[in-house]
C-alpha cells in the first residue's frame, strides 16, 4: 500500500512540474493545467503485479524440473551401478574361464592345513562374544555365512525342481540352499574386504534364515595373530546363538566335500575343461577320500600356529601364558616384558657374549701360530678370553639367583614364630581380622600350624600360626639326625596324677613348626616384652642348632627373620631404646653369622592385642619381601624380569659347560673349548626357542584356553 502511494505522489509531482514549466514558457500562468492520468497509473501497477506472478510461476516450474532432474539422475546412477555389477560379473566369469580363481579356491579346499575355529571369549552369557576362525578357508566361510540367497539379492542362485502330479511332470525354480552351492557360485560370493576394518552384517543359516546381527573383521596373512587369514565374528553373547553359528561353520565341511566330489567327477568326465588346472590339484583330486577341513581348535592352537609361523618366539608364548593367569600387578609387568621382547634381549646378550668367545677360539685355532709371536700378546689374548668367560658365568649366575616366575603366583609362606604365650595367635587373629586361632592363658594351646591367605598391598601371603617353642626342645637327647626332634622323653617327666597326653600333642605341634621353618620364606619372630632376654636366647639356641652347618649336612635355605617385641603396651615407650640395644647385643653375641645375615635390622614394638604399630610393621615387611624377590630396576624406568624354571634348567647346563672350560682350560685344546662353548650356546637356544621342541611347547600350551 505504501509503495503504491509513493508511486502515485511521484507521478503527480512529475506531471505538475512538467505542466508548470510548459506554462512558464508560454507565459500563460492562468492556463497552467494539471492533468493526472489515473488510467496509465493503474495500467503500470497491473503490469508490475503480472510480472511478479510470472516470476513466481517460473520459480515453481524450475523447482519441479530440478526435482525431476534429480530423480532422473538417481535412476541413471542406479542403472550405472547395475551396469558395473553386470560388467564385474562378466569379468568374474571371464576370470573363471581363465581358471585362476578356480585354482586358487581348489588349492585352499585341498590344502593339508585345516581351518580352525573357536569361541575366544568366555562361554558365559554376555553382551558380546568373539568367534575366531583361522586358516585358508576362513574368508570363504565368512562370505558364505554373510550371503542371503533371495530374489531381492543381486547375487542369487536358483535350482530347477521337478513337480510330479497327476497331470504330469512340470518344472519350477526355487532358491538354492547353501549346502547346494557349487564352486562357481561360491566364487561369485567373493568380496574384497579391507583388512583390519570393522564391518557390520547379518549371518544366515543353510535355509537363509537370519542367525544374528554381527560385527566382523578380516585379518589377511601374514599380518595377523597366527600369520594365517583370520576372521573374527563379534556376535551377541547368548550361548544358544554362539552354538548355532559354530554349527553352521562346522556344517560347511559337507558343502566343501560335495564341491570337491563334483570337481573330481567333472575332471574324469571332461578332462579338457581342466587344462589350466595344475598337476598338484589334479593329484589331490585323484587321492581325495575323507574330508575334514574345518574343525574346532585344540587348547592353545591359535598360539601354536603363531609360533610355527614365526609370529611369536618361545619366550613370548611363556609371557602370554603368564599374562593370562597372573593374579598380581608384578606378574602382569613381568609377562608384558616377555611379550615386548625385553626378556629375549637379556638371553640374546648372553648368547652374543658366548658367540664372541666362540669366534675368538676359532680365530686362535686358525691363526695362533701366524699372529701370536710374543708372550705379551698371548697373555693379552688369555686375559681377554678369561674376562669374557667370567662375564658370561657372572651374568648366568645373576639370573639363577632370581626367583622363578612361577613362584609369584604362589602365596609366600610367612611363619609366626616364638615361645609359648608370646601372643602369636592374637597377632594372627588381628592381621586376618578374624578368630582363626584359639587364644587362651593356657600355655601351648596352639598345637597345630594354622594357615590363612592374606593380601598386603596386593601381594599374597600364606600366614602360618605355629605352636610355641619351649626352652629344652633342642637338647641333644631330643635332636635327631634328620634335624627334627623325634624323641619326646623330656615331655614324660611325670608328676603323680598328671596326664601327659597334651604334652605329646604339643610336641607334635613343635615338630610341625620346625618343618615349616625350613619351608617358609620369611619368619615373624615374636618376643614377650616381659621375658624378651630369656625368650630371645631360647630362639637363638634353636636357630643355631637347626641351621647348623656341618660337612655332612647339606646347606639349608635360611628364611628372612623380622623381630617384633610384643605386648609393648605393658611397658613405657622410654624403655624401648634400651630393649632394642640389648636385643642387638644378644643377636651379635650368640646368633650364628649365617642366620644373622638374614635378620632384619629394624626391630618393631607392637601390641597384637591393641593393634599398635602392626600396620607399620606389615608395610615394612611387604617392602622388604618385594625387594627379596630379586626384581631388576633400571635407572630410567622400572623394568621387571624373572626367569621361568625351564630357563634355569638350560642355564645350569650352559653354566656347567663354562665351568668345565674354566677349570680345565690349561689342559684343553681350543677345539674342545670351541665344542663346549657351542654346547653352552645350544642350551641358550632352547630357552629362546630356536629349537622347536614339541614337548616344551605342549607343556606351555596345555593350560591355555581353546580360543587362544
Amino acid at each position: 500500500m505504501n509503495r503504491n502511494l509513493f508511486f502515485f505522489i511521484k507521478y503527480f509531482v512529475l506531471i505538475f512540474f512538467f505542466n508548470y514549466c510548459r506554462g512558464i514558457k508560454k507565459k500563460k500562468y492562468n492556463n497552467v493545467f494539471l492533468y493526472i492520468s489515473l488510467k496509465s497509473y493503474i495500467k503500470d501497477i497491473k503490469v508490475l503485479i503480472r510480472k511478479k506472478r510470472a516470476n513466481k510461476n517460473s520459480e515453481v516450474k524450475d523447482k519441479f524440473f530440478l526435482s525431476y532432474k534429480n530423480i532422473e539422475e538417481k535412476k541413471n546412477e542406479q542403472k550405472n551401478i547395475l551396469e558395473d555389477i553386470s560388467k564385474n560379473e562378466v569379468m568374474k566369469n571371464d576370470y573363471l574361464k581363465d581358471g585362476n580363481l578356480r585354482n586358487e579356491y581348489l588349492n585352499k579346499l585341498l590344502s593339508n592345513r585345516e581351518t580352525i575355529y573357536a569361541l575366544s571369549s568366555g562361554n558365559v552369557l554376555s553382551a558380546i562374544s568373539i568367534i575366531r576362525i583361522s586358516g585358508e578357508l576362513s574368508k570363504i566361510i565368512l562370505e558364505i555365512l554373510l550371503h542371503k540367497n533371495s530374489k531381492k539379492n543381486l547375487i542369487n542362485f536358483m535350482k530347477n525342481v521337478e513337480n510330479k502330479s497327476n497331470d504330469g511332470h512340470s518344472e519350477f525354480k526355487r532358491m538354492k540352499k547353501k549346502n547346494e552351492y557349487n564352486l562357481d557360485e561360491i566364487i561369485n560370493l567373493k568380496k574384497n574386504f579391507e583388512t583390519r576394518k570393522l564391518y557390520m552384517g547379518e549371518l544366515y543359516d543353510n535355509d537363509n534364515n537370519v542367525i544374528d546381527k554381527i560385527m566382523f573383521a578380516y585379518f589377511e596373512n601374514p599380518k595377523s595373530y597366527t600369520g594365517e587369514d583370520i576372521v573374527e565374528i563379534y556376535c551377541h553373547g547368548n550361548p544358544f546363538i554362539i552354538k548355532e553359528i559354530m554349527n553352521e561353520i562346522s556344517n560347511l565341511n559337507e558343502l566343501f566335500y560335495k564341491i570337491l566330489k563334483e570337481e573330481k567327477e567333472n575332471y574324469y568326465n571332461n578332462a579338457s575343461n581342466y587344462i589350466n588346472t595344475s598337476d598338484e590339484i589334479k593329484e589331490k583330486l585323484h587321492d581325495l577320500n575323507d574330508f575334514i577341513k574345518i574343525r574346532e581348535s585344540k587348547k592353545g592352537e591359535f598360539t601354536r600356529r603363531a609360533f610355527e609361523n614365526n609370529k611369536m618366539n618361545m619366550l613370548e608364548v611363556e609371557g602370554l601364558k603368564e599374562l593370562l593367569f597372573c593374579k598380581q600387578k608384578i606378574q602382569k609387568k613381568i609377562a608384558l616384558n616377555y611379550l615386548s621382547g625385553y626378556a629375549k634381549n637379556i638371553y640374546m646378550k648372553l648368547k652374543k657374549n658366548l658367540k664372541k668367545l666362540l669366534v675368538f677360539t676359532q680365530f686362535k685355532i686358525d691363526f695362533e701360530d701366524e699372529h701370536t709371536s710374543t708372550e705379551r700378546e698371548r697373555s693379552n689374548i688369555n686375559n681377554f678370553f678369561n674376562k669374557k668367560l667370567n662375564d658370561s658365568i657372572k651374568n648366568i649366575k645373576e639370573i639363577l639367583k632370581k626367583e622363578n616366575v612361577e613362584d609369584l603366583s604362589n602365596s609366600l609362606d610367612v611363619l609366626i614364630f616364638g615361645n609359648v604365650n608370646s601372643g602369636k595367635s592374637t597377632l594372627m587373629n588381628y592381621i586376618c581380622n578374624d578368630n582363626i586361632s584359639i587364644v587362651t592363658n593356657i600355655k601351648g594351646s596352639t598345637i597345630d600350624v594354622i594357615q590363612k591367605n592374606i593380601k598386603i598391598q596386593n601381594n599374597s601371603y600364606n600366614l602360618c600360626d605355629s605352636a610355641g617353642m619351649i626352652s629344652n626342645i633342642m637338647k641333644k637327647s631330643c635332636y635327631s639326625k634328620n634335624d627334627i626332634t623325634t624323641s619326646y622323653e623330656f615331655f614324660l617327666e611325670k608328676k603323680e596324677g598328671q596326664k601327659n597326653i597334651h604334652k605329646k600333642l604339643e610336641f607334635i605341634g613343635i615338630q610341625k613348626t620346625l618343618t615349616y621353618l625350613k619351608k617358609c620364606l620369611s619368619v615373624i619372630t615374636l618376643l614377650n616384652i616381659n621375658h624378651y632376654v630369656k625368650e630371645l636366647k631360647n630362639i637363638i639356641f634353636i636357630l643355631n642348632k637347626y641351621f647348623n652347618k656341618t660337612k655332612k649336612k647339606k646347606k639349608k635355605k635360611i628364611p628372612y627373620f623380622f623381630i617384633c617385641v610384643n605386648k609393648c603396651d605393658l611397658k613405657l615407650s622410654k624403655s624401648y631404646k634400651n630393649i632394642r640395644k640389648n636385643i642387638k647385643k644378644i643377636l651379635l653375641k650368640y646368633l650364628d653369622l649365617r642366620v644373622l645375615k638374614k635378620v632384619s635390622k629394624k626391630i618393631f614394638f607392637i601390641s597384637s592385642k591393641k593393634g599398635y604399630n602392626i600396620d607399620k610393621m606389615l608395610k615394612y615387611f611387604n617392602k622388604r619381601m618385594m625387594k627379596k624377590r630379586n626384581i631388576k630396576y633400571s635407572k630410567k624406568e622400572k623394568i621387571f624380569f624373572l626367569p621361568f624354571e625351564r630357563h634355569k634348567i638350560y642355564l645350569k647346563k650352559s653354566l656347567k659347560h663354562l665351568f668345565f672350560i674354566k677349570k680345565n682350560k690349561q689342559n684343553l685344546t681350543f677345539d674342545i673349548i670351541a665344542e663346549e662353548i657351542k654346547l653352552a650356546v645350544n642350551s641358550l637356544n632352547h630357552i629362546i626357542g630356536e629349537f622347536k621342541k614339541e614337548q616344551i611347547l605342549n607343556k606351555i600350551l596345555e593350560k591355555f584356553c581353546i580360543g587362544k
